[in-house]
């Protein structure tokens, strides 16, 4: 199977290794989870809630029932592979809206 990337280009980063190369037998995938709030979070986690919150579009922290829920999507989603999915609370498209807008002249 030909990979469709040039071997002298930089390696996609959004792409989990191997989506190409284990198709069609294998689907992999991959979950980018954000602050998700868990019980190795500290004690005191006020702090680390304001920030998580103040980050995000949803405005608070992700819970582990909620990335389980994306996973148990991925296992039965029998047509996606080769995806990177952001379980961030939009954390990767507030931070992509910011610096788009930094930067437009």
């Amino acid at each position: 199977m030909a990979d469709p990337q040039p071997p002298d280009s930089p390696p996609n980063c959004q792409q989990p290794p191997g989506s190409v190369h284990l198709g069609p037998q294998v689907r992999v995938n991959a979950l980018a989870p954000g602050g998700i709030e868990t019980p190795m979070w500290p004690k005191d986690s006020a702090a680390l809630r304001a920030s998580v919150s103040a980050r995000t579009i949803l405005a608070r922290p992700g819970l582990p029932d909620e990335v389980a829920d994306v996973c148990l999507f991925l296992a039965t989603a029998t047509y996606v592979t080769g995806q990177v999915l952001a379980v961030d609370g939009g954390l990767t498209v507030k931070v992509l809206r910011d610096v788009t807008a930094r930067t437009a002249v």
